[in-house]
């Protein structure tokens, strides 16, 4: 099978943590030729169709520095039996229009992870909502009105986040009674431009931030991710350090409420996030995690995510 993998620019991956590498590597050391294209180098033409400038990997060793591309060349996105979108936030216009170009893949008979209609339709806050008895309270406005009577509602704190981006950024710890509440709110909705989600404070946030992998309707496994001292943001990047964890009974309630929408929209590479007895994200785009699953279980995971992918 030949697989091309929507990235980043490979500069700019931190190659020895990275899950998109891993999955290049099992998809390599399986057997199977793995390309890799970036946004601006996907096209529509009306005449030929979707096409991409891609590069074949050679090798793909992340873990040992060594990873090798063969010269760019033309492809057309139908001669691939699997495409992986997995380009980091943020999820703008630009993303959008990838997922188009994706979807005329699609429609060729190419099997698209995740699905485009999907990845357009579940943004990885707002999606969650749809289930509200999993979630915390929450509002979502550009209104700063709305935001700070919000905020005042709650018994003492609440976490401000941007829609479109991962990784902790842009995510605040906010007083109800914060004497610079106005200014907090009129600078995260960039004075009432863009708007933000807004959350009841989930106290157990400083025990960690629970991420469950998912392949299809099989949980890969799973971590904690616990906040560094001085800071409440369970997200590694920010510096939570990754720990074992078991999956309780409301995790696996949590799981089993999501998989069949999940299937439904074409969503096969799944990170759900879950803070105490509370689903905070679902991570559609580019879920990360194998490469700590590895390392904390003493065991690959990216060779059994490849041969689920591969099924259908």
């Amino acid at each position: 099978m030949r697989w091309l993998f929507v990235l980043d620019p490979l500069e700019q991956l931190k190659w020895e943590s990275d899950t998109s590498l891993a999955i290049v590597e099992a998809v390599v050391e399986l057997g199977d030729e793995a390309w890799y294209t970036t946004l601006d180098e996907m096209h529509l033409d009306i005449d030929s169709g979707p096409w991409a400038t891609g590069y074949r990997f050679g090798q793909c060793n992340p873990l040992q520095n060594a990873i090798s591309v063969d010269p760019p060349a033309k492809v057309k996105l139908q001669d691939f039996g699997r495409i992986f979108m997995r380009k980091d936030p943020p999820f703008n216009m630009e993303y959008i229009y990838a997922t188009y170009v994706l979807e005329a893949a699609e429609r060729l008979g190419v099997g698209v992870i995740n699905g485009p209609q999907g990845l357009r339709d579940c943004n990885e806050k707002v999606y969650a909502l749809q289930f509200p008895e999993l979630c915390p309270a929450t509002s979502i406005s550009r209104n700063p009105a709305v935001i700070m009577d919000f905020i005042r509602a709650q018994p003492e704190h609440a976490i401000c986040k941007p829609l479109d981006l991962m990784g902790g950024r842009g995510v605040q710890l906010v007083r109800r009674d914060d004497p610079n509440l106005a200014q907090i709110v009129e600078q995260a909705t960039k004075s009432g431009t863009e708007r933000v989600m807004v959350q009841a404070f989930i106290e157990e946030a400083m025990n960690g931030d629970k991420r469950i992998l998912l392949t299809d309707r099989e949980v890969i496994g799973a971590f904690v991710r616990v906040p560094p001292e001085g800071d409440f943001r369970g997200n590694l990047s920010q510096g939570a350090t990754a720990h074992q964890v078991s999956l309780n009974s409301r995790d696996k309630e949590i799981v089993a409420a999501l998989i069949d929408d999940l299937e439904s929209r074409g969503q096969r590479f799944i990170g759900i996030d879950i803070i105490g007895p509370y689903l905070t994200e679902i991570n559609v785009t580019s879920p990360m995690g194998i490469r700590e699953l590895d390392e904390l279980y003493g065991m690959r995971h990216g060779p059994k995510i490849v041969e689920l992918l591969r099924k259908s």
